[in-house]
């Protein structure tokens, strides 16, 4: 597989999640049979990769220094109500328990 590219990442996922992940896999592959966890995981990833591309094409620039987002001013600003990094910029978080600033 290294050869390929492809790199192996091992995740660690609580009993709930585990059935969750595999009760969807299941579900999603339909008749053909369940995907494989690397074919929902990476789709999964696609997916999502496409939305925030979306995400991110519509946000244009900061109202505060007028640069281009979502980097802007890297939050040189952030607290003030008009720049992206103190509100605006928490859109385009996942929402995903235990993730910390």
């Amino acid at each position: 597989m290294r050869q390929l590219g492809i790199k192996v990442i091992e995740v660690r996922l609580s009993p709930p999640v585990q059935r969750q992940l595999d009760e969807a896999r299941h579900v999603r592959g339909g008749i053909r049979g369940p995907y494989s966890v690397d074919e929902y995981i990476d789709t999964l990833i696609r997916e999502d990769c496409a939305r925030l591309e979306r995400q991110i094409a519509k946000l244009g620039s900061c109202r505060k220094c007028g640069s281009a987002l979502p980097e802007g001013c890297g939050g040189l600003f952030k607290g003030d109500g008009d720049c992206f990094h103190t509100r605006r910029a928490l859109d385009l978080r996942l929402n995903v328990t235990g993730h910390t600033e």
